[in-house]
């Protein structure tokens, strides 16, 4: 770190010392700064920054914004903006200059969503339990699959989908527009963090009598409220699942 050796019989005050005792303390915050955004990840909260209830305000706190630290004053709304507060100084020419500047980051309505800031050294999310086979929630249009053999559970901390389904969906010449279809709900334990997307494979063509039917394989989706989805595609005027077939995949939960 620089430094100034200050010693007796008329140390020069100058502008270029002021400068360069600023760039002292500057420089190595700058670098803490950065160090810990790098293990958060990103923006993040060095301390405080709680919300007292859902819904409710925020107390204050210290961030790291853009490689800079800066204090948190806490208050209502889910977003917050950085205020950058001058003050002025009387120079020895008379004029009166913005010279002093408080930054610091405060609560707003519109902004950066408080919700981005990772938590500097919080623990990383343990894994969930592994849990027996379990049936999913079909939806209603969806209930007559309820008795095909299509069970999820936890193991190893991921999510397992295996089993067979059988359903008839729209021809490529129906398909005008981007859509997706719920097909069931996983269990509340299986709600992944990111949206997911696994696989589904034909099991057999022997099921099917009409002509009319789509064979093929593609992809589901699963969304962070533990949706199974299909998707139909106007572009391609394809669609990511096929009327009967298996699933059998694994995906990440946290």
């Amino acid at each position: 770190m620089n430094r100034i050796e200050l010693q007796d019989n008329g140390f020069p005050m100058t502008a270029k010392t002021l400068r360069f005792l600023q760039e002292a303390y500057q420089k190595p915050i700058e670098f803490l700064a950065r160090e810990a955004a790098v293990r958060a990840g990103g923006n993040c909260i060095l301390y405080g920054v709680e919300q007292t209830s859902s819904g409710g305000a925020w107390t204050d706190g210290a961030i790291v914004y853009n490689n800079e630290i800066l204090p948190f004053v806490g208050g209502s709304g889910n977003y917050f903006s950085v205020k950058n507060t001058p003050e002025q100084a009387v120079y020895k020419n008379g004029l009166s200059v913005d010279a002093y500047f408080t930054r610091y980051a405060q609560t707003d309505t519109s902004g950066t969503a408080i919700s981005t800031l990772k938590r500097l050294n919080e623990p990383a999310p343990t894994a969930p339990a592994n849990t027996a086979w379990a049936s999913p929630t079909w939806q209603t249009d969806y209930a007559d699959m309820a008795t095909y053999p299509l069970k999820c559970r936890i193991y190893g901390g991921k999510g397992q989908i295996v089993g067979t389904y059988e359903r008839t969906f729209p021809l490529p010449s129906q398909i005008t527009t981007d859509s997706y279809t719920t097909i069931l709900t996983l269990p509340s334990s299986m709600k992944p963090k990111k949206e997911q997307w696994i696989t589904a494979q034909i099991s057999s063509v022997s099921a099917f009598n009409s002509p009319n039917n789509i064979f093929g394989a593609g992809l589901l989706q699963i969304t962070t409220g533990g949706l199974l989805r299909v998707q139909y595609n106007k572009e391609t005027r394809g669609m990511g699942l096929i009327d009967c077939g298996v699933i059998a995949a694994t995906f990440d939960l946290l």
